[in-house]
């Protein structure tokens, strides 16, 4: 009972502590490029703290995968460098039930992923795509400000309106300039903003375009041009992320490929969570004499294991490997190594 609180103690510590500093450096990320929205006109400045909340849950299972196994190997390696361990061990703790007590808040760091990544992910996601989708209809009225210049989205494009009161329309101007150089001009009577999906549409009418190529200018008269314009990010990603695990079953719009792509995906952090904890043990019992000495293989470890995940999502949404194979063949790999670290642990302990 002593063995068990004063582990599972220890470990929540290091883990917790960990993971709020990834989150720290996470929340900052998040911040200065909603920051960069808001200076691009793209969001208003109150709904930058909701967004972040909102974005946490998402990649908070990925920060408690990496936190638990860092917590894992600075527990057990303070414990080797402080000859801990050996007492432990010289008491009548063997090193397998100190896997079994270890192994017991590991499932419950796995089972909180798992309501993260299954659950709470895809609504926090749907609010956030809500949020994002209303934030960008009450912008598409600010792409056009009689007598301003404005850069439409993330493209190189400058768009300049002129308020005719006559007959009570807007003139515009549309530049295209690309590397300091002009190429294309248009010139017209009126625009109309309206959204489609995750883009803007700016119906241009009745006017001129000027195109400059190999130093002449080709003027093409026409009465109507549409522009699309990108909005807040790939809304249509966040569209299949904010799906609940039940949709991603049941809904056909989207392609098997997709919907199997996002379950293995969710699926796949708790059981990333549970390999990479079990080969930290096996790491730290084998060579974590020193406290730190472990930390950076464990972080390159993850990163691998993260980047493999990311690739056979990739693979799964083309359907380049089979939709219910997925990621299987990664944790297949990560579960033979935290087999064969946990049997030099076994060849250590005797």
């Amino acid at each position: 009972m002593i063995v068990n609180k004063h582990f599972k103690k220890e470990l929540t510590y290091n883990t917790v502590s960990i993971t709020l500093v990834l989150l720290v450096t996470l929340i900052l990320y998040a911040f200065i490029r909603y920051v960069k929205y808001i200076i691009e006109g793209k969001i208003p400045m109150g709904y930058i703290f909701e967004l972040i909340g909102l974005e946490l849950p998402n990649t908070l299972g990925l920060l408690l995968c990496a936190g638990l196994s860092l917590g894992l190997i600075v527990t057990i390696s303070r414990m080797h460098a402080q000859k801990e361990l050996i007492i432990w061990l010289t008491s009548g703790v063997s090193i397998k039930k100190m896997l079994l007590i270890f192994l017991r808040h590991i499932l419950l760091f796995c089972f909180i992923i798992g309501i993260l990544s299954m659950w709470l992910a895809p609504h926090s996601l749907t609010r956030l795509h809500h949020i994002k989708s209303k934030l960008s209809s009450s912008i598409l009225s600010s792409f056009i400000v009689p007598g301003q210049f404005s850069k439409l989205g993330q493209t190189n494009q400058v768009l300049f309106a002129e308020d005719n009161k006559k007959d009570n329309t807007v003139s515009v101007f549309v530049a295209d300039i690309d590397k300091n150089k002009l190429n294309t001009i248009i010139t017209a009577k009126s625009i109309k903003v309206e959204e489609k999906k995750d883009i803007a549409i700016l119906n241009i009418n009745k006017g001129n375009l000027y195109n400059f190529k190999d130093n002449e200018l080709i003027n093409i008269s026409f009465d109507t041009i549409e522009k699309g314009l990108p909005l807040l990010g790939d809304n249509s990603m966040s569209l299949i992320k904010s799906q609940s695990f039940y949709q991603l079953f049941i809904n056909n719009k989207l392609s098997k490929n997709e919907r199997f792509a996002e379950i293995h995906w969710r699926i796949s952090q708790p059981i990333c969570a549970f390999l990479l904890a079990f080969i930290a043990f096996g790491l730290a019992i084998s060579f974590g004499k020193n406290k730190y000495y472990l930390i950076l293989p464990s972080m390159l470890l993850f990163m691998v294991y993260y980047n493999l995940l990311m690739l056979s999502r990739h693979l799964t949404q083309t359907g380049q490997i089979h939709h219910l194979i997925g990621s299987m063949w990664v944790h297949i790999i990560f579960l033979a190594l935290a087999f064969l670290l946990n049997i030099k642990k076994y060849k250590y302990a005797r």
